[in-house]
């Protein structure tokens, strides 16, 4: 996962887009913390892999639309197997509505409490 990160986070900073470079590693963060909250890296790790032989290829031959369809490809994937799995993930889904004056609704400690993890040297909210 970490080299994974980093291949991706090279590639942001190597495009020049500094806007793009500020707001990968927070995102980055983020989608990292739903996979492992999801489960994902236990229960479909597999899913998670995809090799990076096409955007390397495009990169390496300066083909730079060719380039972005790969990450964009990646990325579709990846987005499809993370909303999958965080829709089975109790969880992660949004708590059911309650009526107004129920004891539920009028409860303060009912969203729970995040606890922090580290992982590389970075705090992860989980």
């Amino acid at each position: 996962m970490q080299a994974h990160r980093q291949l991706h986070l090279a590639v942001v900073t190597a495009g020049g887009n500094l806007r793009l470079a500020d707001v990968f590693e927070p995102l980055w963060d983020e989608t990292e913390r739903v996979i492992y909250h999801t489960g994902l890296m236990s229960s479909r790790a597999a899913d998670l892999r995809h090799d990076h032989a096409a955007l390397i290829a495009a990169l390496a031959m300066g083909h730079g639309d060719a380039a972005a369809s790969a990450a964009g490809d990646e990325i579709e994937q990846l987005h499809h197997v993370i909303v999958d799995m965080a829709l089975k993930t109790a969880s992660m889904l949004a708590p059911a509505p309650q009526p107004a004056g129920s004891p539920a609704s009028n409860a303060v400690d009912t969203v729970p409490k995040r606890r922090t993890a580290r992982r590389g040297g970075r705090a992860i909210e989980q």
